[in-house]
């Protein structure tokens, strides 16, 4: 008989180790099939948002002129796009691109911010409708679509209106943003 114990432990078991390979020259590489991008094809994606771009200062800068309220509607919109392709969201009449010379219907302020920011007006910009008149500019990359401006009170693209109708709609504007303001101070006085 044998007098050898056996010792449990806790340690695991060695790993074989790895054999010595002799050098052969570089590793193969895989070939990779490059195929035609379909140019339709972002139309089925949904939209993806990217904020890189974003211009705080034009057309009204955001801290000063934009409504909490407002804001929350621009995100609740942005989350209901994500559940559609493009192809559904470009049907809506205000959601659309911005192509060459179309660009120079926009408002002398906005083409010269673009030249500021030093972005082509070759860009494939596009415009979301939110919330009744405001819009949000931007430029799409397949389905990435990257926020430039939101223009909540439509100065980018002015449409032509009668002067009676602008001095009624910058009253009902004005109207509207006081109501706002006053509701989301009355909300911080009830907070603080």
């Amino acid at each position: 008989m044998s007098n050898r114990r056996t010792s449990l432990s806790s340690s695991p078991p060695e790993a074989p180790r790895a054999r010595a390979t002799s050098h052969r020259g570089p590793p193969r590489r895989e070939r990779s099939v490059v195929r035609p991008a379909v140019p339709e094809a972002w139309l089925d994606e949904n939209p993806t948002w990217r904020v890189s771009r974003l211009d705080l200062r034009h057309p009204t800068r955001w801290e000063e002129h934009t409504p909490l309220m407002s804001l929350w509607q621009l995100l609740r919109t942005l989350r209901s796009f994500e559940d559609r392709t493009w192809r559904s969201i470009l049907r809506d009449a205000q959601n659309h691109s911005w192509e060459g010379d179309e660009i120079e219907q926009w408002s002398a302020e906005s083409r010269a911010r673009l030249q500021q920011l030093r972005i082509d007006t070759g860009s494939r910009f596009y415009q979301l409708g939110i919330a009744g008149k405001g819009r949000l500019f931007g430029i799409r990359e397949r389905e990435v679509f990257a926020i430039l401006w939101w223009d909540r009170d439509h100065v980018v693209y002015k449409t032509k209106r009668s002067k009676k109708s602008n001095k009624k709609h910058r009253a009902n504007a004005k109207a509207v943003r006081d109501a706002a303001q006053a509701a989301e101070l009355s909300k911080q006085r009830i907070k603080g």
